[in-house]
């Protein structure tokens, strides 16, 4: 890796257990690599009579140790690593590229893995040392590719990658392999869902460019592609912005996490949403927050049709099913706070004091139905403030068993209160016959579904209120 001055570092985690960033020139062994050159050092210096220099164009110089009998002059090669001559067995495995392994010649079958880099050879680490950490934090070990013998393969040249004896390249991560396709021109990864991670190197290092997901319907930046990895994880993503929603409501933090599925006959998403919402206390009555603002842009092709739909779908519906646990937040606090074993507790809605610990079951007075439950709650907001996290699950779907032509349909959310916007994302579903159906959750906006000239009138079954009653 380079500085903004242009000074060549390395990144030093052979045989350490907290990896070090030194300069090239100031590389240092770690105490465990020491000790084992200075156990394999064979004890003569470079100027011997019985030493001769050799120079491989790929690996810098290999010095060639002779026996002092002068009738059979046996050599055997060795390289200088940390200014000493240590042995060093090489095996071909394709056209240039070699296995090299340093040995203690008293004991032949004790070796090390050897790689050449930046003009001087090292320990070869368990992750290659020309993948930038941006690469590194994308890989998953779904891109492993598990039929590989990594005992077969070259150690990585100067271009930073393995090989193996037909060719393909390797990049090495903890030990694991990744394969690295049309290496020579544009380099790529795939992963286990057929997405291509473009790679690009500079300055010794590969770093990730862009990705083309979901057999292209989606273009990511690096940056979206590891935001995506996170929005798609129980990790999932945040604003953690603070705002004042008004003399009494804070927002303190608005998250996001989702999973996408294609089982029997739906294909969609789960999408959850958190509002943690903060109470100052000492209000003489209790105020309700504002409302939420659950804004999205449906498009949609259906066959011939193109249609379009946008609304505030917390109003156009407020009483649709997906937002019970906006409506009925009082209540589900309230069954968190009496939960015995908080952790096992799956409820959508959950409370905590100011310092965002959970109450106790004895926190609040037991309630004989709704209202007071309602009741409990609202008051010890009043008198003591707290937190409520207020989680709502979407799941925007399409059922493939009432299709009649090919669909695609983008959604996009744009999450809000007091008409500033908290979190932007997008859903897509491609379903089309003879091709595997399709559900992502991405925070791109280039996506290439739907993408046809509107041409008619949303569904009514989109556009009409649904109406639903609550569980009290």
């Amino acid at each position: 890796m380079y500085d903004s001055e242009g000074n060549y570092y390395y990144v030093e985690n052979a045989s350490r257990d907290t990896p070090r960033i030194v300069p090239f020139n100031e590389y240092r062994f770690s105490h465990a690599e020491e000790e084992i050159i200075k156990r394999f050092d064979i004890g003569l210096p470079v100027t011997s009579p019985l030493v001769k220099q050799v120079h491989f164009e790929h690996y810098g110089n290999i010095y060639r140790v002779y026996s002092d009998n002068k009738l059979y002059r046996n050599f055997y090669n060795t390289i200088s690593i940390d200014n000493r001559l240590v042995p060093i067995r090489a095996k071909p495995i394709y056209k240039h590229h070699l296995d090299c392994e340093i040995y203690d010649l008293k004991k032949t079958h004790v070796s090390y893995s050897v790689e050449y880099t930046g003009g001087r050879w090292r320990f070869e680490p368990s992750t290659s040392s020309s993948m930038s950490e941006q690469l590194k934090s994308a890989i998953t070990p779904a891109m492993y590719d598990k039929t590989v013998d990594i005992h077969k393969l070259s150690m990585p040249g100067s271009h930073g990658l393995k090989f193996d004896c037909q060719g393909h390249a390797y990049l090495k991560q903890n030990g694991d392999l990744i394969r690295v396709l049309d290496f020579e021109s544009k380099p790529y990864i795939k992963n286990n869902k057929g997405d291509e991670l473009h790679l690009i190197y500079k300055q010794h290092e590969y770093s990730l460019s862009h990705v083309d997901a979901y057999n292209k319907k989606i273009s990511l930046t690096a940056e979206e592609y590891l935001r995506d990895k996170q929005l798609n994880s129980e990790v999932g993503i945040s604003n953690d912005n603070i705002m004042q929603l008004d003399p009494h409501w804070d927002l303190l933090k608005t998250h996001v996490r989702s999973s996408s599925y294609d089982i029997g006959d739906f294909v969609g998403s789960s999408i959850y949403v958190t509002f943690r919402l903060r109470y100052k206390k000492g209000s003489s009555s209790f105020h309700e927050p504002p409302d939420m603002q659950w804004r999205e842009l449906i498009k949609c092709s259906d066959g011939k049709n193109v249609w379009q739909f946008q609304a505030d779908m917390y109003q156009h519906n407020k009483n649709s099913g997906t937002f019970f646990s906006w409506h009925l937040k009082y209540s589900e606090a309230y069954y968190y706070s009496k939960a015995v074993n908080k952790d096992t507790y799956n409820g959508l809605v959950k409370i905590y004091n100011r310092n965002i610990k959970p109450l106790s079951p004895s926190s609040l007075p037991r309630a004989l139905g709704r209202d007071e439950r309602i009741e409990n709650v609202q008051n010890y907001l009043k008198l003591h403030g707290g937190i409520l996290d207020v989680t709502i699950q979407d799941n925007p779907r399409i059922i493939k068993r009432e299709l009649k032509y090919n669909k695609e349909r983008v959604i996009k959310f744009d999450l809000a209160m007091n008409d500033k916007s908290l979190l932007t994302f997008n859903q897509g579903i491609f379903i089309a016959d003879g091709q595997p159906s399709v559900a992502f959750v991405t925070t791109s906006d280039n996506i290439a579904i739907a993408s046809g000239e509107v041409n008619a009138e949303p569904p009514v079954e989109v556009s009409r209120q649904r109406i639903l009653k609550h569980r009290k």
